[in-house]
């Protein structure tokens, strides 16, 4: 597990969760990833604030010229 200062991994919680649930604080979006499949794809020591853009494909606000129009992407089981 991740000390306090460290960054979470997936790593870090590929044995509590199945899915990682994926949301945006500033939209409807919600979707739920395969933990397993993301470790496979990305690697157990990748951190989620790296992976964010990546866990977010698609989202119309992904883009946004204007910070507080960007895609407020957040773990809702994580926090």
């Amino acid at each position: 597990m991740s000390s306090a200062g460290d960054a979470l991994t997936l790593g870090d919680i590929a044995g509590r969760f199945p899915m990682l649930e994926v949301a945006c604080s500033r939209c409807s979006r919600r979707s739920w990833l395969s933990i397993a499949r993301l470790v496979e794809e990305h690697g157990a020591d990748a951190p989620l604030s790296e992976l964010n853009e990546v866990l977010v494909r698609g989202c119309p606000r992904l883009d946004a010229v204007l910070p507080l129009d960007r895609c407020g992407v957040y773990y809702p089981r994580l926090v």
